[in-house]
């Protein structure tokens, strides 16, 4: 991918136009629409504006990764920890295959009906398929467990995004922008309030590390 392309989609997960994302790095759409081109290459000054309104680093920009990377002390934490769990995992079913998804690790709720954007993305975390299944995030368990089924803070759990749901479905919902792990159950009064939103199925757990 290159710098112009990584410019665009980030400005497109953004939902600006051009214009908007000239205004936000003090240049001009025109130089922006060249960038996004590849028809001119911005400079290392140039390329600090950018980084700083589109939320990446110029490192970012100018590596071969497409999807940014945070780099902290708690990310570090959980993907060392991601890393023991799973092979913790695989030493306790050996009938999990070598297959593999990639999944993203996210810190913020996407809405119900979009996918989490590029600078959301925490990192992305590879897990045996058996145990990801059709999962579209992982989502790390902070201030909302659910103690009757196990699941603490520091947990991951595996999220994947769907229309129907039954009663015995573990689900993560907003209620008044609140997260909420709890057990489906779609009240009347549920279905009539409007700020509460059910984000998606819990399928899986990697529990605390």
């Amino acid at each position: 991918m290159t710098i112009g392309e990584k410019i665009r989609k980030l400005r497109e997960q953004k939902e600006w136009n051009q214009t908007i994302l000239a205004r936000k790095s003090e240049l001009t759409p025109t130089a922006i629409s060249n960038f996004e081109s590849n028809q001119r290459k911005p400079s290392f000054e140039t390329l600090q504006k950018l980084s700083r309104a589109l939320g990446v680093t110029v490192d970012f920009l100018l590596s071969e990764k497409e999807y940014p990377v945070r780099e902290d002390k708690l990310l570090s934490g959980v993907t060392q920890g991601v890393a023991e769990a799973i092979e913790k995992l695989r030493s306790l079913m050996p009938e999990l295959s070598g297959k593999t998804i990639k999944l993203p690790l996210i810190d913020k709720i996407p809405a119900s009906d979009q996918k989490p954007k590029i600078n959301e993305i925490l990192e992305w975390i590879e897990l045996p398929r058996e145990f990801a299944g059709d999962g579209d995030f992982l989502l790390l368990v902070k201030n909302f467990p659910m103690a009757e089924e196990g699941i603490k803070n520091g947990d991951l759990i595996i999220v994947k995004k769907q229309n129907k749901y039954s009663s015995e479905d573990i689900v993560i919902s907003l209620i008044n922008n609140d997260i909420i792990l709890k057990k489906y159950l779609h009240t009347e009064k549920e279905k009539d309030n409007k700020k509460y939103k059910i984000i998606g199925k819990v399928i899986s757990c990697l529990k605390k590390f």
